[in-house]
């Protein structure tokens, strides 16, 4: 009774108690506009997303959208995307005695509702990385569900949105094709199948956690310990890298290189001071001179380190900073990538080229080791009139020196265990982190 009332307040309200009975008939509009009125609404069982209804239908005029679309077809199809086409509730039955109009409303609106979150899943994600991923600092790929339908609905483009809603990477779309075949090969080993599908689908969901890239930018894979730098999104440069330790990961960010720093110096972080080097400074008062480190910051009556008594140092009373000199032995090598920003995470060179030869490089203390810097450092600085002997004949000189970028390069850092080359094949790499599993078990949920 209080639904047919308010329906008829909103039906008088647009013209004659006869135009007004003439809409009740032929027309579902009425109807979305009552309904969406309400402080909740559900249909069939799903509790419908009013605010973000409202939106859409708002630049409508609270018409229906998908009278002349099929878009059950699409939701049908979402396990192309990875996504399981059972989480968008779109089957209506009405109950006896409900109007035609009504139906068509009720229907109208439980499919835009499903049609939001199938969008918001599939452009961002179905699991908040933070939930699964400590590591994951990348920022959101921006996007609101409801304004993106609103303008398609405003401009007659639905059946446009609909198929721009994939991410857009094209390691994404690799992803889709394999998944494809993984389910074609289904039938001949049904339990490797369904590992290798989850799998697929955990990496394309990472995917849609990672915002829009640039198309000059390096990206570094920290599970398949691989770096790639595109310019015009094509690769140019791909190479091994050494990443953190599992003690010490390296994390899922994104900054940018503004210099190339020739024979660095090397300050301690405080924790690798202590942990690592305090200990065989005990031991060996003449470790500091013999690996050309030098107490840059102390108290002011302990100046002289040669006049400290290490013993009494520890963890929790380390008042040092200690700075290890350029040189063929400096764990960041001969060049470093210099990133402003939050965390000390930056891409260098390394004097222990023999940890490229391993399979599973995770060896460093967060920092990424590349295996040929000077191929980056010349695809930062050769538009800049630097040439491979130029560069060779700086480092030689032993002066260290800060290059500035002419042009920023963003790197992105992430964590991505399944990726598809080239000619198709798919490649599932080493979990170092072993986040894999908790994404697995967040999309079962």
């Amino acid at each position: 009774m209080v639904r047919a009332l308010r329906l008829l307040i909103v039906l008088v309200a647009v013209g004659s108690a006869g135009q007004a009975a003439a809409l009740a008939v032929d027309s579902p509009r009425p109807w979305i506009r009552v309904l969406l009125e309400g402080d909740a609404l559900a249909v069939a069982g799903s509790d419908l997303d009013l605010p973000a209804l409202r939106t859409v239908y708002a630049a409508t005029g609270h018409a229906p959208l998908w009278d002349d679309i099929d878009v059950a077809r699409v939701l049908e199809a979402a396990g192309r995307e990875g996504l399981d086409p059972a989480a968008y509730p779109m089957r209506y039955r009405p109950p006896a005695g409900m109007s035609a109009m009504e139906a068509r409303a009720r229907r109208d609106l439980l499919l835009t509702n499903a049609v939001l979150l199938y969008a918001r899943h599939l452009r961002l994600g179905r699991v908040d990385p933070a939930a699964v991923d400590s590591l994951w600092t990348l920022p959101r790929p921006e996007f609101d569900a409801a304004e993106h339908l609103a303008a398609a609905a405003a401009d007659g483009g639905l059946v446009e949105a609909l198929l721009a809603l994939p991410p857009p990477h094209a390691q994404y779309r690799r992803l889709r094709g394999a998944l494809a075949r993984a389910h074609r090969q289904a039938a001949a080993d049904p339990d490797a199948a369904v590992r290798r599908i989850r799998r697929i689908e955990a990496a394309m969901e990472r995917w849609r956690w990672v915002p829009p890239l640039p198309a000059r930018r390096v990206e570094v894979n920290t599970a398949a310990f691989r770096m790639t730098a595109y310019d015009d999104d094509r690769p140019r440069l791909d190479m091994r890298v050494v990443v953190g330790a599992p003690a010490a990961p390296t994390p899922a960010f994104t900054k940018a290189i503004t210099a190339v720093v020739l024979n660095p110096d090397w300050t301690l972080p405080r924790s690798i001071a202590v942990a690592e080097y305090l200990p065989r400074i005990q031991e060996n008062p003449g470790f500091l001179a013999a690996n050309d480190i030098r107490v840059v910051e102390a108290p002011p009556d302990l100046a002289n380190a040669t006049e400290i008594d290490w013993s009494r140092y520890g963890a929790g009373n380390f008042p040092f900073w200690l700075r290890q000199a350029p040189g063929p032995d400096n764990p960041l090598g001969r060049i470093k990538f210099e990133m402003p920003g939050g965390n000390a995470i930056y891409l260098h060179d390394t004097p222990e080229k023999d940890k490229f030869d391993f399979d599973r490089r995770a060896f460093s203390h967060g920092c990424v080791r590349l295996e040929d810097p000077m191929a980056l450092a010349m695809m930062l600085l050769g538009e800049d009139g630097w040439t491979p002997a130029r560069l060779a004949e700086a480092i030689a000189g032993g002066e260290t020196r800060r290059l500035r970028a002419p042009r920023p390069m963003p790197v992105y850092a992430f964590h991505m265990p399944v990726s598809v080359a080239d000619d198709g094949t798919v490649r599932f790499h080493d979990d170092p982190y072993h986040r894999e599993g908790l994404l697995l078990r967040a999309l079962e949920r």
